[in-house]
């Protein structure tokens, strides 16, 4: 994985000590390794002992993940704690923060929070304030190419675009990956 530009582009930015949290959209079509590459992220962030201190969030949206604000929040902080209840962004930052730890964000399919149009304004712009906190790591935002063309649903609305101050990385095929995709969908039975 290591010689995957992506991958190498992402754990630059999340381990970078000081900076602002990162803003990574990882956009393509289907089966070019988008997923396999955030969830080689989480492993990452799990096994570094630099990254002991962040606590990883990782959470493929569904329809139903989006419905409205108290869900969205809940459902990020059950991938915390099981039994939480996150009713806004507050809660959330509070119970991703416990310890005085740090948070990065992995949103795969992150082109279902498109179809909450006022969550998804709403989350962008916080987006654009976590990127400053000393709390955040990071975030990866994970889809199609629809994710490149969110800034029509929001026109004229700068707070909810914060990636005109990220980085946008376009999955490309590569062979090597999709090795890593047969063994690891092997390892996990499927």
């Amino acid at each position: 994985m290591e010689t995957i530009a992506a991958f190498n582009d992402i754990q630059a930015g999340f381990s970078m000590e000081g900076s602002c949290g990162p803003l990574y959209m990882l956009y393509g079509p289907r089966q070019f390794g988008k997923s396999t590459i955030a969830h080689r992220i989480v492993n990452w962030i799990a096994a570094d002992p630099q990254m002991s201190d962040v606590e990883c969030i990782f959470i493929e949206l569904r329809t139903s993940n989006v419905r409205d604000a108290a869900t969205f929040w809940t459902s990020l902080g059950m991938r915390i704690e099981p039994d939480s209840v996150c009713p806004d962004e507050n809660a959330f930052i509070k119970l991703a923060t416990r310890g005085q730890r740090r948070f990065c964000l992995i949103v795969d399919e992150m082109d279902h929070l498109f179809d909450n149009k006022d969550l998804a304004k709403t989350f962008l712009s916080v987006l654009r304030t976590w990127k400053a906190a000393s709390y955040f790591c990071g975030f990866l935002g994970v889809g199609s190419h629809d994710l490149v063309h969110h800034y029509k649903v929001f026109r004229g609305d700068m707070k909810s675009s914060p990636f005109n101050v990220g980085n946008m990385i376009k999955s490309r095929f590569d062979a090597q990956l999709q090795i890593i995709q047969v063994v690891l969908l092997a390892s996990l039975g499927r």
